[in-house]
């Protein structure tokens, strides 16, 4: 109960019995006697209103309501014994009482299937026990009230032994053909609490009084600690069934038990289980069954024994991560629903699994009818994953309190606040498109914004975004042109925001089909496929994204077919920079500006520009079916990484553009940039199945996307670095290629960043489930969520995700469903996750996983069924070659940070804003 086996090789050999003629049982009689009890699984039992065995049994703190609670638990997942302690101190002040208690414990235990194991002496914690009231727990204290049995004054005193006997015998008498009990302990980990080898005197005496008696029930006194070979020896020449303590790994598991069995008698393990030594359920259970060894737990349910923190911890200790011991919260929720899970498969409690078709594979099957959700339609290719429609998935966990923060932060409020969301004299909100504040700022926060409502299922909000969807699709002309009209002077239009309200209106569409989307859709892209190609997307930042606009127009013909449709995706991406890389190689151009030979190798080196265009040949690759077009997107999300991306969280140096030269560890990226590369990799998982989208996408939503935020979420960086100790409003140029207060945290930080930082968490929910061409599920990104979709055969079920991933390292998926269904279950494996395993409701699936591909489990499903992922993570060092030797240390998915000192000045908004900030008349600065 204390601290670690220390194994060495037992002897075996005789030893000095008692003078009292032993009364053991021979080998055989153990053996039928284990055959008749079969295998069981328990806990060392205290209700978690006792602090200690004098609290449990005594009259006034006899709590028989609480242990009938808590036992139901334990059997709830299969457990049927269960280890007491008992206490001479509670018998000597009310013998009969005392053994009353006991039976009316063994009664409520019986009603639940529960055998008792009783230990009587125990040479552990506090060395004075008193009756009556017992002592709070200290907080955080390990054990704080534990005491022992006797009190060290009896125990260092031979002539006051004979005070222990009438205890001893008493009990035993009472109870030695009760069919109730299991077992008898006698002695807990005798010479504990430095007593040595002074507790093997009292060991024997335990032992001649016990043989006096001769119970029904087998006695033994359990192996603890190697240290004193004299002491182990009796204990094991004289137990009817061997028990022992272990709480180290599987290895030293093994090695005990390969000494013990040579002694030819059951073996019984009566503590086991401590979390932080390698101790586990999933770990030591399985080899307790194969070896038919029954496994009793050190705790049941956390309580005021504080066993849940380590041995030593500190008073104080905050609660661990990872529980120490104990198996339930006081609520009767498991600290692990994974080990319940294994528990109860272990024991029989869940039916078995059944017939289960495990595979890896590295991307889902495609369709081989039809399929419940939206797919490509002939000729695209097909994809390897479907999008669910907006608001099938809903967050839960760390990933709600982030978009919480988001609904009560900037992004959930900016409509009060910014000067272009301002609704008088609109520009968005105008029939004709005529107006103020009608560019990109309005839909690119209602990307985020309108994805927010719907994930949170918040009604005002639902509210207020419609204002703008009604507003756009109220603006539509008879030429099929909507929305505010920008042109230039060779009166070329620009489509680059209406490339983002097409987003928002998709978004919409998936939520309500409002059928006005697809009128508007169709009607405004027959006009841009009217438009003179020669002036179509022939301004910056249009031809730069033109393919968002792609990306729209397939989505549409994925819901109509029309074919026309096809055509403009042709048109789309001709106009569309080229950045397929099959632009001629200029080195004589390069050179006459001082230009590296690789610099053309991408079309625009503007980091926003980057993160969401470099997937437009992979968009473009639906339809042409071309390798290369593919190809090229991973050539040019290589490419700037090779040059400028050697750093730590996903993205790479471009502040604003990347510039020849400017690789230090220190340079920065846009706000823009970041939520744009989540979702370019989210985007890039449904097209290709890829898990490197998936890994990459979590590398920048756990690692650079939180630091550009502060953390209510009220104010945000336009540049942020991954060597970032200094967040000032004063200009950094040249190092930093923007001049002014762009390294500031400000509400009013450059607009762009400030109405498109929304699409960030939202986007990243929509995308943690998706569906699968075979009609099944997938879990493809990974935070605490529940989807509601369609599987099998159009089957409604709902999957919860729960696991505190990233911050620990396993995953648990419930399904819930009205009925039997058969269907394909898809885990991603990331690529860092060497050694990843997994259980369907407690049963360790016999295929290993492997890195950087898909775990598919085939099955009829029934309501309730678990499956739990457990990703190992592990510390790693990076070394940025590149980027001046930097290095960089992660953990799973996370790259560690150091903590610095912070010191916080408080400015006015207005006072350190960028120059392109505009807020509302009534905006608090």
């Amino acid at each position: 109960m204390l601290r670690p086996i220390l194994l060495v090789l037992l002897s075996l050999a005789p030893v000095l019995l008692p003078a009292q003629k032993p009364n053991i049982w021979t080998p055989e009689q153990a053996r039928a006697w284990q055959a008749k009890q079969g295998w069981r699984v328990g806990s060392d039992f205290l209700p978690s209103t006792a602090i200690n065995q004098l609290e449990m049994w005594q009259a006034e703190t006899f709590d028989p309501v609480t242990i009938d609670r808590e036992l139901g638990w334990a059997a709830g997942i299969g457990m049927s014994v269960m280890r007491v302690y008992l206490h001479d101190l509670a018998w000597k002040t009310d013998p009969a009482g005392f053994k009353n208690r006991m039976d009316r414990f063994l009664g409520i235990a019986d009603r639940h299937g529960i055998k008792i194991l009783f230990t009587i002496l125990d040479d552990c914690w506090n060395p004075e026990p008193q009756v009556g009231r017992q002592p709070e727990p200290r907080p955080g204290v390990h054990n704080s009230g534990w005491v022992r049995s006797p009190h060290i004054d009896i125990h260092n005193d031979s002539t006051r032994w004979n005070e222990l006997k009438p205890y001893v015998q008493d009990v035993l008498t009472t109870f030695k053909k009760d069919r109730r009990i299991y077992m008898w302990d006698l002695y807990n980990e005798p010479g504990n609490s430095g007593y040595g080898m002074s507790s093997l005197p009292l060991l024997r005496k335990m032992f001649e009084w016990a043989w006096e008696v001769r119970p029904s029930q087998p006695l033994t006194a359990g192996v603890w600690y190697f240290e004193h070979p004299e002491l182990n020896d009796f204990q094991i020449k004289s137990s009817d069934v061997i028990s022992f303590h272990d709480y180290s790994d599987t290895t030293s598991l093994h090695d005990m038990i390969q000494i013990l069995q040579s002694s030819g008698r059951p073996l019984v393990c009566t503590e086991y289980m401590a979390r932080t030594n390698g101790s586990r359920f999933e770990t030591h259970l399985p080899v307790f069954k194969r070896l038919g060894i029954t496994a009793i737990n050190w705790g049941l349910v956390s309580g005021k024994s504080n066993t849940i923190f380590p041995w030593g911890s500190p008073e104080g200790t905050p609660e661990p991560v990872l529980w120490f011991h104990d198996v339930f919260r006081k609520d009767g929720t498991p600290f692990s629903p994974l080990e319940t899970d294994v528990i109860k498969y272990l024991t029989g409690k869940t039916p078995p699994n059944g017939e289960m078709d495990i595979s890896v594979a590295d991307k889902p099957a495609p369709s081989t009818g039809k399929t419940l959700y939206v797919h490509n339609r002939a000729p695209l290719q097909p994809e390897a994953f479907l999008k669910l429609p907006a608001g099938a998935v809903h967050p839960r966990g760390w990933l709600l309190e982030a978009m919480t923060r988001q609904k009560n932060g900037l992004n959930g409020h900016l409509e009060e606040i910014s000067a272009w969301l301002q609704k008088d004299k609109n520009a968005w909100l105008s029939p004709t498109g005529e107006g103020e504040w009608g560019w990109e700022e309005v839909p690119y926060w209602l990307k985020g914004y309108l994805s927010l409502a719907i994930a949170m299922k918040n009604d005002s909000m639902l509210r207020e975004a419609k204002v703008w969807i009604d507003g756009a699709l109220g603006s539509q002309r008879p030429d099929g042109n909507f929305g505010p009209i920008f042109t230039d002077s060779r009166d070329v239009e620009d489509f680059w925001p209406k490339m983002i309200m097409l987003y928002c209106l998709q978004t919409w569409y998936e939520h309500t089909s409002d059928a006005r989307v697809i009128d508007l859709m169709k009607r405004f892209f027959r006009y841009q496929l009217a438009y003179p190609e020669d002036k179509f997307l022939d301004q910056y930042w249009q031809k730069m994204r033109g393919g968002d606009n792609l990306t729209s127009v397939l989505w549409l013909y994925n819901r109509t077919g029309e074919p026309w449709l096809l055509d403009l995706a042709g048109k789309i991406h001709r106009k569309t920079a080229d950045w397929t890389g099959d632009q001629p190689h200029d080195k004589a151009a390069l050179l006459s500006k001082n230009l590296p030979e690789w610099w053309d190798t991408l079309p625009d080196w503007h980091n926003v520009n980057v993160a969401q265009a470099f997937r437009e040949p992979a968009v473009f690759y639906e339809l042409s079916g071309e390798k290369r077009h593919l190809d090229a997107t991973y050539r040019d999300f290589n490419s700037i990484r090779d040059h400028f991306g050697q750093v730590p969280g996903g993205m790479f140096g471009a502040d604003e553009d990347a510039r020849p030269g400017y690789d230090d560890p220190r340079q920065a990226v846009e706000t823009c940039g970041m939520v744009e590369q989540m979702n370019s990799d989210e985007q890039l998982l449904r097209i290709t199945g890829d898990v490197f989208w998936a890994d990459h996408a979590e590398q920048v939503a756990f690692n650079t996307y939180p630091a550009a935020l502060m953390p209510d979420m009220r104010s945000l960086r336009y540049l942020t670095s991954p060597n970032m100790v200094l967040c000032d409003d004063q200009n950094h140029a040249p190092g930093i290629q923007n001049k002014g207060p762009f390294l500031m945290m400000n509400p009013f930080s450059s607009r762009c960043c400030q109405h498109n930082h929304g699409q960030g968490w939202p986007y990243f929910c929509e995308n943690l489930w998706m569906a699968t061409p075979d009609n099944g599920a997938a879990a493809v990104l990974f935070a605490e969520s529940e989807v509601n979709m369609k599987v099998g055969n159009g089957t409604e079920i709902r999957f919860e995700e729960t696991g505190h991933y990233p911050f620990d390292e396993t995953l648990r998926f419930v399904l819930h469903t009205g009925k039997k269904v058969q269907f394909p279950f898809y885990m991603r494996i990331p690529a860092w996750a060497a050694g990843a395993q997994v259980w369907v409701n407690g049963e360790r699936i016999n295929v290993q996983p492997v890195t950087g591909k898909f775990l598919k489990i085939n099955r009829k499903w029934s309501d309730g069924d678990a499956v739990t992922l457990r990703l190992p993570m592990k510390i790693g060092v990076n070394t940025w070659e590149k980027n001046h030797r930097s290095v960089s240390v992660n953990y799973g998915p996370l790259t560690f940070s150091l903590k610095i000192e912070e010191y916080y000045r408080r400015k006015a908004s207005d006072e350190t804003a960028t120059g392109d900030s505009k807020w509302q008349k009534s905006a608090d600065r």
